[in-house]
């Protein structure tokens, strides 16, 4: 008896919460951008440092691996392959590398996986 569920569910699983995610982090920073705000305006500049850096790309890595096996192995993908793996290679590329919200979301959860009670 397989308790898995199939591997075209994973994948469409996969993808409409990788579509979600896009939608949520452009609405984000579209509010930011554009959004009017007070008299006071702060600029920063952040310096991540090695261990941070090395949470982005393990994470980047293992998403994109994940996502890599999901296509690799649904029969649904078949001949959409190559057109899948590049749309999420920038996808996921644009979340982890020119999106700040997500960034910060990403090494927040790092942060609160790692802390001891």
């Amino acid at each position: 008896m397989n308790f898995l569920p199939p591997d075209d569910a994973v994948l469409v699983t996969m993808h409409t919460a990788l579509a979600g995610i896009l939608i949520v982090a452009g609405i984000v920073a579209l509010r930011t951008r554009f959004r009017r705000r007070g008299g006071f305006e702060a600029s920063a500049v952040v310096t991540r440092g090695p261990q941070s850096m090395a949470i982005f790309t393990g994470t980047f890595a293992t998403t994109l691996a994940l996502f890599y096996a999901a296509i690799d192995v649904a029969d649904a993908a078949s001949g959409h392959k190559s057109f899948l793996v590049a749309a999420d290679f920038v996808a996921i590329g644009y979340l982890f590398l020119f999106n700040g919200w997500f960034r910060n979301l990403v090494l927040a959860s790092a942060i609160a996986l790692t802390r001891e009670p």
